[in-house]
């Protein structure tokens, strides 16, 4: 099922080199790309020292480019000097040794690729046994019961992600901000260790965190930064946290629930790939994860607006998903129409800034604007959708389920109609009865 990729054209773009070297990680340090600004010369050399440093604690960093051939051959030496033949605890107890005990720097590697890019992962040929197949995570990005795909592409949300892994590669504890359902079907390779919490055990597990690595523990309700921490479970178990391991055998599927925590390790080479869905159940708790990751100023893969905007405009959308979607557009418009009014009304106008490039929201753009009314000459309004063109999906939306409801209003008419009619007795039972009354 997993599409052979020529070793020219299979290159691990964005390969990650991960460390297991402490249960106290350091947080992720954002780092510039090749291509972006440079610092000037200038500079002091102490920054440099200093950022040397935090670099020798970063948990993960990011890798060169290399070939599907080469990752193996790295993959295979490093499974050769540690574990010559591994198997699933054997794996558990060494790398938890390393990570507890923080005394050897060990470096192994990882990479994830999209996809839609370049067709890695499950086949998509017509002509294929699982072209079609409903658990080919393709099809199930693009399937009707899900609501992101509405979307269209959008790089780890609405096409499944490759992941090759190695002896040691981990990923540590995580919980989706988004609040998505995720899945992770394992198709070659090692076996890899997957460890659970679930949501109702969230706050005994954020008690266990604070206790264990209080410097890693946010104040704010995303508490738990991606990349930043690996506990072993033995610790959480011992303070209380109900934590779950499942060993996944290539072939297997796992499903991650939304709310979970899940942390992972490989026991060796190993090829995955995982996909998001959502059901539009989604949309019932989606504006209360959203507004978290914007107090919180966590980044989000898409904004919820245009979830809401593709899936109210998507001639494909079912009556249930722009039933629950209704009350979010419903929302939107009339927190744009306002903003937008406002924003015009302090005098924004529609003029190319050519000394900033900074682009805000609507609702900071307006707290600019208040505080700082001189930067209003330097702003321009740039939109994707006017209120007006907003307002006329709400009207396209309301139209379709006004034709639903009458639909419905039909088919429960003309289901009591005939239901009346069958309860009606037939002429040949009119005469019959008669005849036994009046009979001789």
């Amino acid at each position: 099922m997993l599409k052979e990729a020529d070793e020219a054209h299979a290159r691990l773009i964005g390969a990650v080199a991960s460390e297991a070297k402490s249960s106290k990680t350091s947080s992720k340090k954002s780092e510039s790309d090749s291509r972006g600004s440079t610092k000037d010369s200038s500079d002091d050399e102490s920054e440099s020292d200093s950022e040397d440093e935090y670099e020798t604690l970063d948990c993960f960093t990011t890798g060169k480019s290399i070939s599907l051939s080469a990752f193996y051959r790295l993959a295979r030496n490093t499974t050769a000097q540690w574990l010559p033949d591994p198997n699933g605890l054997e794996v558990d107890e060494r790398y938890w040794s390393i990570v507890t005990e923080g005394t050897r720097h060990v470096c192994v590697h990882e990479a994830s690729l999209d996809t839609s890019e370049h067709g890695y992962g499950f086949t998509s040929p017509k002509n294929s046994p699982s072209a079609k197949h409903p658990w080919n995570l393709k099809n199930l990005c693009q399937s009707s019961s899900t609501i992101l795909r509405s979307m269209g592409n959008v790089i780890g949300v609405t096409s499944p992600t490759l992941h090759v892994g190695m002896l040691f590669s981990s990923v540590c504890w995580y919980r989706d901000p988004h609040s998505l359902p995720w899945i992770e079907y394992l198709h070659s390779g090692a076996s890899k260790i997957w460890y659970g919490v679930a949501s109702s055990a969230e706050e005994k597990l954020r008690e266990a965190m604070s206790e264990l690595v209080p410097e890693f523990v946010k104040d704010s309700p995303i508490w738990l930064p991606s990349d930043t921490t690996m506990v072993d479970p033995t610790s959480l178990s011992e303070s209380g946290v109900p934590v779950c391991r499942v060993v996944q055998e290539p072939g297997q599927f796992v499903l991650v629930f939304p709310g979970a925590f899940t942390a992972s390790l490989c026991t060796g080479y190993l090829i995955a790939e995982s996909a998001f869905f959502a059901r539009h159940h989604y949309f019932e708790r989606a504006e209360k994860c959203f507004a978290l990751l914007a107090k919180c100023r966590e980044p989000a893969m898409f904004s919820l607006e245009r979830l809401v905007v593709c899936v109210a405009g998507d001639a494909r959308a079912s009556v249930e998903t722009l039933t629950k979607a209704r009350p979010l557009l419903a929302n939107i418009v009339s927190k744009h129409s306002k903003l937008w009014q406002q924003l015009q009304e302090l005098g924004v106008l529609k003029a190319l800034d050519s000394k900033d490039g900074a682009m805000y929201c609507l609702e900071h753009a307006l707290e600019l604007a208040t505080n700082c009314p001189s930067a209003v000459e330097h702003c321009t309004l740039l939109y994707r959708y006017t209120v007006g063109e907003l307002k006329a999906l709400e009207k396209q939306m309301d139209d379709k389920l006004h034709q639903h409801q009458r639909g419905v209003r039909r088919h429960v008419a003309g289901a009591a109609a005939a239901k009346h009619l069958k309860q009606q007795p037939s002429m040949d039972t009119a005469v019959a009865s008669a005849t036994d009354v009046i009979g001789p």
